[in-house]
């Protein structure tokens, strides 16, 4: 396994519009996704963020990714951060994918958390397979390549 360390620039859902009306009503369209659903926020000077009790962020790693075409990585929280409630969500890495990984964190504890930048936030899990035939650089995935925190693309 390795280690990911958090960066320190997130994004986090904005609960109203400017007007201070709405947003809560709308829900979130994985089909029509919007980054103006979003506020960009970074680290405080400290270089901590807190994520309230039930809140949740979009962070990213400080690595750069270039999986190899023969191994798939599967993403796990930390066991440390688990206890304290902090749940970090990641879909595979998969076959030749690159970039810097997006994390969805989740705070399930009735208690704000707070997170520190360049500390370990989740674990990589690396699996070797047989020939695949076809790979996410192959079928030009929309996530390749990525930099920085990347919101949902529809």
């Amino acid at each position: 396994g390795y280690d990911v360390r958090l960066a320190d620039d997130f994004k986090v859902f904005r609960t109203q519009t400017e007007d201070g009306y709405g947003l809560l009503q709308v829900p979130i369209d994985p089909l029509r996704a919007n980054e103006r659903d979003y506020i960009v926020t970074r680290a405080r000077k400290d270089g901590t963020i807190i994520i309230p009790a039930g809140g949740f962020l979009l962070g990213r790693t400080v690595e750069y990714f270039n999986v190899p075409r023969d191994i798939l990585v599967m993403c796990l929280g930390k066991s440390t951060l688990a206890r304290l409630g902090i749940q970090v969500i990641v879909t595979p890495l998969e076959p030749e994918w690159s970039g810097e990984l997006v994390l969805e964190i989740y705070n399930c504890s009735p208690r704000p958390v707070k997170l520190y930048v360049g500390h370990g936030i989740a674990q990589l899990v690396f699996s070797r397979g047989g020939p695949i035939k076809t790979s996410y650089a192959d079928r030009a995935g929309k996530y390749q390549g990525q930099i920085g925190v990347v919101t949902a693309k529809v």
